[in-house]
Parts: C-alpha cells; structure tokens; sequence
C-alpha cells in the first residue's frame, strides 16, 4: 500500500515538474525584442539570443547578419506602427532615444533604456539583457571575455594623448567620458582627464599646455594651426572604423583599449 501511495506520489511531483519547466520554456520563448540600436544588438548576439529579435534599426546591419529581421527605423526615426504590429513583448533602446518613443510608454510593451556613459554600464546592460533573455550564464561569460582582452591591453610605454573629438571647434574628452577610460585603461595618460565634462570644447592654449605626445583626431577640418602650436605631437587620424570602435560604445570596447595601447 504504501509502495503504490509512494509511486503514486511521484507520479504527482514529476508531473508538476514537467508542467513548471515547460511552462518557463514557454514564456522564454514568448520573449519578442526591437531592438533600437547596433550596441545593444550585437550584445544580444553575442549571448547567442539572436531568435528573440524581431526587429532593428537599419545600422544593427553593418557589422551583423540581420537580413531577415524586420527593419523598424534608424538613429533618427523610429517606425512606430511597424513596431506596434510585430507586438514585442520588449524595446531595447538608448536613453538619448526617449523622444522617438514617444506613445509607446502607454501600450503594454516593456522598454528598457540603456546609457553607456563608462565601461560598467556596458557590464550592466550585458548582465541585464541576459537576465531579461534568460541567458545570464552566457552574459557572465562575456563579460569574462571582455575583462581578460582588456587585463591584456596594457602599454609598457605611457603616453600623454589628447583625444580630439573634432577641430572646429576643438572638441575633446574630459572625466565624465568612456573615452578617457579606454585610454587609461590602456596604460597611457589622458591629458584631459581632469576636465570635470564629457565633451568639452578647449582652446589652442589650453592644447599647447597639455604637452601631448600624441594627438588622436576623430573628426578635423583644418590642423595647421594645431600644428603650429604642438609641433613636438605625433598627430594622428583614425579611420572609419576606428571611429566607430572607439565612438561607440559596445562590447568591442577592448579593441579600442589594444588601439591605444599600440600607440608609440
């Protein structure tokens, strides 16, 4: 009797586990995500979570095969009709993106904004897209990668660089920029990391003063005065795609540490 009750018992328990496990699969994948910006989707890529997209911006598709993937605006228009028929059940956007979705608050989509001010908040937002896709083990173990890259970026040979972000006016990278952090995390010397902004413009004076070895340009017009004021600078030019590595937050932040890094 109380071998049958026992059999009986188990029967229940396994049942019940069944109905539980199948029904978190369920919901795992009822998990339906627009994506609104290129960061934010090669992180859902790189967590192998690419069957829950169901929509992307037109630049998701430079650097990923997103062919098959709805299309639903770019950085400066957001489809909203398109994004409200495919009926996702998440948005993944930037925070300086708000104002394009506007009207979406109030419909029952979860949108989750993300702002990539320094190298933590790439951290976080892997963490926290893994743990909304149920795939916090592989976000752990990319977050591991990154870490191990960069802990392998470290020049023997410092250097004082000054980053341009432009020249017209000069614009540069204070303390309240990742672009700071990846040169210091490089093991070079960031001559504006005192400045208490993000992107503050500064004059030829304040740039003569700083001494750099190196001047590292993104965007530039007309160097000749610079030139005439830094004639001991090494000035250098970066390329398309270094701009968009070093520019643009993402989980290849290492890439633009080991960029700095090689500086000599």
């Amino acid at each position: 009797m109380k071998t049958s009750i026992y059999k009986y018992l188990t029967k229940i328990v396994l049942f019940v586990f069944i109905i539980i496990f199948s029904g978190s699969n369920a919901l795992a994948k009822e998990i339906k995500v627009v994506s609104l910006a290129p960061d934010l989707t090669e992180i859902i890529y790189s967590i192998n979570a690419q069957n829950s997209l169901i929509g992307v911006t037109t630049e998701c598709s430079k650097n990923l095969d997103t062919k098959n993937i709805k299309k639903v605006g770019n950085a400066y228009f957001v489809n909203k009709e398109e994004i409200l028929k495919l009926q996702p059940t998440h948005i993944f956007a930037l925070s300086t993106t708000k104002q394009l979705l506007g009207g979406l608050n109030n419909s029952n989509i979860q949108i989750l904004y993300f702002d990539f001010k320094i190298i933590k908040d790439i951290y976080a937002a892997i963490e926290k897209i893994g743990k909304t896709l149920n795939r916090e083990k592989e976000a752990q173990k990319v977050i591991a990668n990154i870490k191990n890259k960069i802990a392998n970026c470290k020049t023997k040979n410092p250097k004082r660089i000054l980053y341009l972000v432009q020249t017209s006016p000069y614009i540069t990278v204070g303390n309240k920029s990742y672009i700071t952090e990846l040169i210091t995390e490089s093991g070079n010397i960031s001559v504006t990391k005192d400045l208490n902004y993000s992107y503050p413009s500064v004059s030829l004076e304040y740039i003569a003063k700083t001494k750099s070895d190196i001047i590292v340009i993104s965007f530039s017009s007309n160097i000749k005065l610079l030139k005439s004021v830094c004639p001991k600078s090494k000035i250098i030019f970066l390329d398309n795609n270094t701009k968009n590595i070093i520019n643009r937050p993402s989980i290849n932040i290492h890439k633009g540490i080991e960029y700095f890094s090689k500086l000599y």
